[in-house]
C-alpha cells in the first residue's frame, strides 16, 4: 500500500469516474484501476462496485473513505511542506565537560538560525577526535593541543594549565613550576570515571617525576575539602576551574597551554559547515568559563 494508492482512491471515490481521476494523476484508466484492485486485494475488502458503467462505493468502501481522507491530507501536506522547506542539519560531536562552555555559542546561533537544526552528539574525552577525523561528524570541538593534520581548526580559547597549592609551599613564591619540583609531593586527582587531570600525571610519570597521588576526588566540588585538609596540590584550568582562599596558582612550564578548538575536516566544502565553523571563532566570546569564587 502506498500513499499514491490511497490518493488514487479519494480521488474515483469522489468523482466516481476513473478517466477524470486517472487524468489528475496522468496515468491511464487501466493504470489505476490496476492500482485500486490492488488496493483492494491488500485490504481484503471490496471498495468498489460497477453497476450500469457506474463506479459506486461498497459500505465499507464509504467507511474507509471518511477514515482515511483527512489523514492523507494532511501527510500529504506534511509531506509538501518538508520538500519546500530548506531546513538542514549538521552533526556536532563534543566531550560531555566541554558543552556547559560552548553551550551559549551552539544556543545564540540555534536562535538565529531556525532553519538549521543541531544535532549535538556528546561523547566520553577525546573520543569527538576519531569523529571528525574520520568524518562521521560535521564538527567537532576538541580541547587540549590538536595535531591532526586531517583537520582544521579555529582557537577558541587558551590558558596556562596551573598548578593550584597552598600558599605556604615554597613553590607558590616561584614565577613558574616544573615537573621535577613537585616529585613525590601531595596530589589530589580525579577518578578515572571523570578523566580529568589523568594526562597531567600521565605526562609526568613519563618524565620520570610524577607527584604523589594521596586522594582522588569523584567531583571538583570534593577536591576543595581534601586539598584544604590535606594541604595537597592539585592542576586547574579555565575549563576546571577552582579557586580556594590560602591557595596560589602557578603555571607550569613545561606543560602546553589548554586550548580549546571548533575543528572540521580539510574535505569539508558544505558552506552551511564553513559558516558554522567560523560563526563559532566570530562569537568565541560568548564561552562561558566558571566564575571565580
Amino acid at each position: 500500500m502506498t500513499l499514491e494508492q490511497l490518493k488514487y482512491f479519494i480521488d474515483v471515490a469522489e468523482t466516481r469516474n476513473m478517466t477524470v481521476s486517472a487524468s489528475k494523476f496522468f496515468i491511464s484508466p487501466q493504470g489505476l484501476s490496476r492500482s485500486l484492485k490492488s488496493l483492494q486485494q491488500e485490504l481484503n475488502t471490496p471498495l468498489f462496485v460497477f453497476q450500469s458503467g457506474k463506479i459506486e462505493l461498497t459500505e465499507q468502501g464509504m467507511l474507509y473513505y471518511a477514515q482515511i481522507k483527512d489523514r492523507v491530507l494532511q501527510i500529504d501536506q506534511i509531506n509538501t511542506e518538508m520538500s519546500q522547506s530548506k531546513t538542514r542539519s549538521i552533526k556536532i560531536t563534543i566531550a560531555t565537560y566541554l558543552y556547559p562552555l560552548l553551550a551559549k555559542i551552539l544556543e545564540n546561533y540555534q536562535a538565529t538560525h531556525p532553519a538549521v537544526t543541531l544535532l549535538i552528539l556528546e561523547v566520553p574525552d577525546k573520543a569527538a577526535d576519531q569523529q571528525i577525523i574520520d568524518r562521521k561528524t560535521d564538527l567537532a570541538f576538541l580541547s587540549g593541543p590538536v595535531h591532526a593534520l586531517e583537520l582544521k581548526l579555529h582557537t577558541l580559547a587558551e590558558a596556562n594549565d596551573v598548578l593550584l597549592l597552598p600558599q605556604s609551599h615554597p613553590l607558590a613564591q616561584q614565577k613558574m613550576v616544573h615537573f621535577e619540583e613537585i616529585k613525590e609531593e601531595p596530589f589530589i586527582s580525579m577518578n578515572e570515571h571523570y578523566k580529568i587531570y589523568d594526562c597531567y600525571v600521565q605526562h609526568m610519570r613519563e618524565m620520570g617525576c610524577a607527584p604523589k597521588i594521596i586522594f582522588s576526588a569523584s567531583s571538583l566540588a570534593s577536591i576543595k575539602p581534601a586539598l584544604q585538609l590535606k594541604q595537597a596540590m592539585t592542576m586547574v584550568n579555565p575549563q576546571y576551574f577552582l579557586h580556594l582562599d590560602g591557595f596560589a596558582a602557578i603555571p607550569f612550564h613545561q606543560k602546553n597551554k589548554w586550548q580549546l578548538h571548533a575543528a572540521i575536516h580539510r574535505l569539508t566544502a558544505d558552506p552551511l559547515i564553513l559558516e558554522l565553523f567560523d560563526y563559532c571563532q566570530q562569537h568565541k566570546n560568548l564561552l562561558s568559563f566558571p566564575e571565580k569564587d
